[in-house]
């Protein structure tokens, strides 16, 4: 009996990694879809400042305030990644998780001013974008402030 179980599970397994190894990667055309101009003026904002560091700690502290990880920054690119995990009762694998990257890069043609690029991947709503840059702006009008 034992024996007959562990051949029937042993062909289960061996069925369900044949039929997942049919499984196709996506195609390298549905990867790469080019970003719509919505989705870049959602998440991008001109700010009235050449000081690409002060901006980087700003967006730095928005997302740790937001529960955000900073996972791997490079100021002299202006960049970086961070992701912030919810664990959800009703998910019992594992957390959900939102992952955002932010590039930060002077204006072309607009000296002493500077662009954020953000990006929060999975999330297309405005408003979420809106309050994040009102919240970085605010942060930099704090640490341009005297004390």
């Amino acid at each position: 009996m034992r024996v007959l179980r562990l051949v029937e599970t042993l062909l289960t397994m061996s069925v369900v990694m044949l039929v997942s190894g049919c499984i196709s990667p996506p195609k390298p055309a549905e990867f790469f879809q080019p970003v719509s101009l919505q989705q870049q003026q959602i998440g991008s904002r001109v700010f009235e400042t050449g000081n690409q560091t002060a901006i980087m700690r700003a967006c730095a502290n928005v997302l740790m305030d937001n529960s955000f990880q900073i996972y791997e920054a490079e100021s002299q690119l202006g960049w970086m990644s961070a992701r912030k995990f919810k664990f959800i009762p009703s998910q019992m694998p594992g957390p959900a998780s939102a992952s955002a990257t932010v590039f930060i890069y002077p204006s072309a043609g607009h000296p002493g001013k500077s662009i954020v690029r953000l990006t929060i991947h999975n999330i297309l709503d405005a408003d979420i974008y809106q309050e994040l840059f009102a919240r970085i702006s605010q942060s930099l009008f704090v640490e341009a402030q005297p004390l």
